[in-house]
């Protein structure tokens, strides 16, 4: 329910330019630098919807998506994202193995946990996670998340 209410809106209000307007509120002269973004989520509407919202934000030049940890691993040692966003809904196992990686080896990459509950924002912060959001969170706060870490 939660991931379909997502898409909907970030669907809609793609769709009716409202996104597209807050990225238009700041001149591009504004950012240092845009940062390249990395989604580690299963495939479906979730990460459909979180890569059409990154693609609007000023701070973001490219987004690539990963399924799963090894291949998460792979993209962060190759393309070296400034910006890792991991999906809660993986195996635990899997994303507080993937988040203490990232955190060893690129200790610079800032790693966003898109948690289900209070127990995996306990979880993602013991492993190292820059910040964590509760699935429900509005676009608004996730720009405000990535300008914070990305400045």
């Amino acid at each position: 329910m939660i991931k379909s209410h997502v898409k909907n809106w970030a669907v809609e209000n793609l769709i009716k330019g409202q996104v597209r307007l807050h990225t238009e509120e700041r001149g591009r002269d504004e950012m240092k630098s845009r940062a390249l973004a990395l989604i580690v989520a299963g495939p479906g509407r979730f990460r459909d919807s979180l890569r059409a919202l990154l693609a609007a934000a000023p701070q973001i030049k490219a987004v690539n998506k990963v399924d799963d940890a090894s291949s998460a691993l792979r993209a962060v040692a190759e393309h070296h994202p400034d910006l890792v966003l991991l999906d809660g809904s993986l195996s635990s196992n899997e994303i507080w193995t993937v988040l203490r990686q990232i955190k060893v080896e690129q200790p610079q990459t800032r790693c966003i946990v898109l948690g289900d509950n209070g127990r995996q924002q306990q979880e993602a912060r013991a492993a190292g996670a820059d910040a964590i959001l509760i699935k429900g969170f509005s676009a608004t706060k996730l720009f405000q998340v990535i300008e914070r870490l990305l400045e």
